[in-house]
């Protein structure tokens, strides 16, 4: 007798904070509902924090196809409220997340009788070294915007605005000229060369942005 075809399996693999994360849950719900078997990897301290103050628990447990993984311990559990924060946090993944992120590709867990390995991954995104494992493995990668399709075109301007002279800002806000108040710390060359690079990476084939479509329809037609 011939077995029944297994669903695909999908890792999501958010950036760990709570905005990325709130939004790939949406996600993943929708590909629950689509019959998709979904692997959640996060962090232990936001893993912990959604099951004590969301309803994530009864909210997934209609779907036997989906679950939680746990990155190692270790991660940057600072303060991601500043630029340092972000790097630290960022840095923290590229050392800790990268190998587990390989080794749970390679190893297929977890699996049982009625769940196939990894067959792709969403990733945020702003994790590059998703699709780095990806590549290495053999494993499609999606890369998921987890801001507007508006506000990730704003990004693409960066460089035209870089080029004009309008970035980085000249003053530190309270000269009256112009400048916006608080935005030094955010606005040096250094930062904006980060960005440039960033931008200048090759996407992946595939590129998911969270938005409603009758809002940003038009910005979604400006992304390159």
């Amino acid at each position: 007798m011939d077995q029944p075809e297994l669903a695909p399996h999908v890792l999501i693999f958010p950036f760990p904070a709570q905005g990325h994360v709130n939004s790939m849950l949406k996600l993943a719900e929708l590909l629950c509902l689509s019959g998709i078997h979904v692997t959640y990897l996060v962090s232990a301290s936001i893993h912990c924090r959604l099951l004590t103050h969301t309803n994530v628990q009864s909210r997934f447990n209609h779907y036997p196809g989906f679950c939680f993984q746990t990155l190692p311990y270790g991660l940057y559990e600072g303060t991601v409220h500043t630029h340092d924060g972000v790097f630290k946090l960022y840095e923290s993944l590229k050392a800790i997340a990268k190998s587990f992120l390989r080794e749970l590709m390679v190893s297929g867990r977890p699996i049982t009788n009625a769940r196939r390995p990894v067959t792709c991954v969403i990733a945020d995104g702003v994790l590059s070294l998703a699709i780095e494992v990806g590549e290495e493995i053999g494993i499609p990668v999606i890369f998921f915007r987890t801001i507007s399709a508006c506000a990730f075109w704003a990004y693409f301007c960066i460089p035209e605005l870089i080029e004009a002279g309008e970035l980085p800002f000249n003053g530190d806000g309270d000269s009256g000229d112009g400048s916006l108040s608080g935005v030094r710390s955010f606005s040096s060359p250094l930062d904006f060369s980060h960005v440039v690079s960033l931008l200048s990476c090759e996407p992946p084939p595939v590129l998911l942005s969270s938005c409603f479509d009758h809002l940003s329809r038009s910005h979604l037609y400006l992304l390159p």
